[in-house]
């Protein structure tokens, strides 16, 4: 059981948001159903609506809301604690550093979990957040080279062996978050292969 400030999560698992009709809310809402927290991609989650190809925007915001609300239906049988999520691949808050993402969640129920690769990057969300906003990230989601969207990486750099390892950026991002004597769940994306 993992808490995120008013949250709980039963299993402390987060399902990778897929795009384009993998995590929609078939996965998620069962995901979070089972205590976990289940990610809708909002990358062409209207793809199959009948006016994308005219209209994306409109039909993807149509389609994102059809299925926070779907996810949230299916998981409203379980007795189970779990989580909805949006993965908005946006430079505010999935692709680069959200440095502007508490502009969207701070006073609300909405928590801010950005995407990072480094210890660097988590001192800098750190630091704006505390100066900008007086808040703090929710939690951080770190994503090494061993993760489907792997962030700040070259490919040579990958393929050669010279990326920092899963558990170097957690220590490093570990030491950022008491340096500011916070407290903030760390989770790790990539690098899992199997149950043990």
């Amino acid at each position: 059981c993992m808490q995120i400030k008013d949250k709980v999560l039963d299993v402390p698992v987060i399902q990778g948001g897929m795009g384009v009709g993998v995590s929609l809310s078939s996965l998620a809402g069962a995901v979070v159903a089972n205590g976990a927290c289940g990610v809708i991609s909002s990358v062409n989650a209207g793809y199959d609506e009948q006016d994308f190809k005219s209209s994306p925007f409109k039909a993807n915001l149509r389609a994102l809301d059809y299925h926070i609300k779907r996810a949230k239906q299916i998981a409203a049988e379980s007795t189970k604690k779990g989580l909805v999520a949006v993965n908005i691949m946006t430079a505010v808050s999935g692709a680069g550093l959200p440095l502007n993402l508490p502009q969207f969640t701070k006073g609300t129920d909405t928590l801010a979990a950005p995407i990072i690769s480094s210890g660097r990057a988590a001192r800098i969300i750190m630091k704006t957040y505390k100066k900008h906003y007086d808040v703090y990230p929710d939690m951080f989601i770190i994503e090494g080279s061993m993760a489907g969207g792997h962030l700040g990486f070259g490919a040579d750099d990958i393929t050669q062996g010279k990326t920092q390892t899963n558990d170097e950026i957690l220590s490093d991002v570990l030491a950022v978050i008491e340096e500011y004597g916070a407290d903030i769940p760390v989770f790790v994306a990539g690098g899992v292969f199997d149950g043990k």
